[in-house]
């Protein structure tokens, strides 16, 4: 522990070097050239008589004002002494100084040392001798005691600095004070400026005092308390508790750089010295800085947090514009896969009727039939560039959304019939079985919708699941589900699921969802060996969402199938059956 105190009051010899003047220096400067530090602790020392008297430097050096040479009214000393650091300026004034059994008088200036942002804690005094030296005086009947507490204030002020949590310091304060001068109550509140009222947030206190820890006291109804803490002067006032009667309390404000952060309230049976008096006042000092630099740090903390949450925030908002050019990358790419594929969708049968007509027109058909498959090819390319353009456009104007749809009425039978009429010859030219199944009684329940767009969406499910099958077959299945529901502002009894089901290529699982996106296709080459625009399922989704359904797609994998699965509301008249 002696060891820690020493670490917290002497300073670094190297730093002591330049103020500690040679002989030579001392004859042509001064008589009288010593540093000290606030407890009044020697660090350098150099008087042109010492030698002589036999007091050398190594003597003082380390010890208190009380102990090797002292001041003949200590009190006055420590007072200028303390008052010199707390204002920053010299003090100038006459003092004697004992050793031996004489006094030697002295013009003294005291210096505080100043450092960058820092409080003065050094005081460097230079003092004149006066001649002649005075006679032998008898040494006083009581001899004035070595400073005990200042050694405990010193130690409570290193506590206070080696930390920046504030109750920390307040806690290591109250208790330190409390302890050191034998307190009845020991108090601290902190203030902030433009405060009404202050809190007490540490007590020290004996066992026989109620507690007061938590209590606020009102600025306005303490007069004392305000000028305290307006004038940064202790002061001594009785102050009203709320748990506890009036008492005479010892009001000590604490500050930094002039301004107020704090307030100590000492409560004691006795009378405190004015040395005591002058070591708290002193404390006060070190424990407004403390709680200063605290609350910076704190505040330092605050700002770097937030920062951090900047900081993060900007770099969630620059990877999602990362990834949002990197999705309008790969959209432009789509595109441009688009237009290309579509580019020869459109050739293709465009070719097909200019060859056609050519022929027609050059009269190269040797019979009427030749000339009748001629006519029908031309026919049939018009109407497979008539099926592009027409997807293109709905895909346009679903984009806009400028679609527009009618809700009515559509017999499940007949939409079904008619599919099957149209693309059953299809599926028997490749060899492949199609089945149409439907539920028992879902044979006569009607559909909600706009009855051509059902039509195309079937017609586009149905066609893709016969296209994409080489071999095996091709089954419709119909089954109505009676749960009611609102679709586009109708109450309606149910829907239908319809799914189709085929033996054909596959989708492999992570290229099943981009299915539906537009202008997005499973694999560019199968446009190429089975043609198409590629947004067939793109306007189905779109169509059924626009109508209060929806389509699903789901197979196990590459050459393993696949099943589509449309749900599709019933007309608000049908019925169980």
């Amino acid at each position: 522990m002696t060891a820690s105190r020493s670490r917290s009051t002497a300073a670094n010899p190297l730093e002591l070097a330049w103020i500690t003047p040679s002989a030579a220096q001392l004859a042509s400067t001064a008589d009288l050239y010593f540093v000290q530090d606030l407890l009044g602790r020697y660090l350098s020392f150099a008087w042109r008589s010492g030698q002589r008297l036999g007091l050398n430097s190594d003597q003082v050096v380390g010890s208190y004002l009380s102990e090797q040479f002292t001041p003949v009214d200590l009190n006055l000393y420590l007072a200028r002494m303390r008052r010199a650091m707390h204002r920053g300026r010299a003090e100038q004034f006459r003092t004697g100084f004992r050793f031996q059994g004489q006094v030697y008088v002295f013009d003294l200036t005291l210096s505080p040392i100043l450092q960058p942002q820092q409080a003065s804690s050094l005081l460097l005094v230079i003092g004149r001798q006066q001649e002649p030296l005075p006679e032998v005086l008898p040494e006083p009947p009581i001899a004035i005691a070595p400073p005990h507490h200042a050694k405990l204030f010193a130690q409570i002020a290193w506590d206070i600095r080696r930390t920046l949590d504030p109750e920390t310091i307040w806690q290591h304060t109250v208790q330190g004070l409390g302890q050191a001068l034998g307190l009845q109550r020991c108090l601290l509140c902190p203030y902030e400026l433009g405060s009404t009222a202050i809190t007490i947030v540490a007590e020290y206190r004996q066992a026989n005092l109620p507690v007061v820890l938590g209590e606020q006291l009102a600025i306005a109804a303490n007069p004392a308390l305000a000028d305290a803490l307006l004038s940064l002067r202790p002061t001594q006032a009785v102050v009203d508790f709320e748990r506890s009667p009036a008492e005479p309390i010892w009001i000590v404000p604490t500050g930094y750089q002039e301004h107020p952060n704090g307030v100590l309230l000492l409560r004691s049976v006795e009378e405190l010295s004015a040395g005591d008096r002058d070591l708290v006042w002193e404390l006060a000092d070190q424990v407004g800085t403390a709680l200063a630099h605290a609350r910076l740090y704190a505040q330092s903390q605050a700002l770097a947090l937030e920062l951090q949450r900047a900081n993060q925030t900007l770099l969630e908002q620059q990877q999602a514009l990362i990834e949002a050019h990197r999705q309008s990358e790969a959209l432009s790419q789509l595109k441009t896969d688009f237009l290309a594929n579509t580019s020869h969708e459109l050739r293709t049968p465009l070719t097909g009727m200019i060859g056609y007509l050519q022929l027609l027109q050059d009269d190269l058909a040797d019979t009427p039939e030749e000339r009748q498959e001629f006519v029908e090819g031309a026919y049939h390319s018009a109407l497979h560039l008539l099926g592009i353009i027409n997807d293109i456009l709905d895909i346009a104007r679903i984009e806009a959304g400028r679609l527009q749809l009618q809700s009515e009425t559509v017999s499940l039978r007949s939409l079904l019939a008619e599919v099957e009429t149209c693309l059953r010859s299809q599926a028997q030219a490749k060899g492949l079985v199609y089945r149409c199944q439907i539920a028992a009684g879902t044979e006569l329940v009607d559909l909600w919708g706009d009855r051509q767009r059902l039509l195309q969406v079937l017609f586009n499910l149905v066609g893709n699941a016969i296209k994409f099958t080489l071999n095996g077959y091709v089954e419709v299945r119909a089954m109505a589900v009676w749960q009611p529901l609102c679709a586009n502002g109708f109450d309606l009894p149910g829907y239908l699921k319809l799914e189709i089901e085929d033996s054909g290529i596959g989708v492999a699982p992570e290229r099943q969802d981009s299915l539906f996106q537009p202008f997005s296709q499973a694999d560019s080459s199968l446009t190429r060996q089975f043609g198409g625009s590629g947004l067939g399922l793109v306007i189905c989704r779109r169509l059924l969402e626009s109508m209060g359904g929806m389509v699903e797609l789901f197979s196990p994998g590459e050459g393993l199938g696949t099943t589509v699965t449309c749900l599709i509301p019933l007309a608000p008249t049908a019925t169980v059956a």
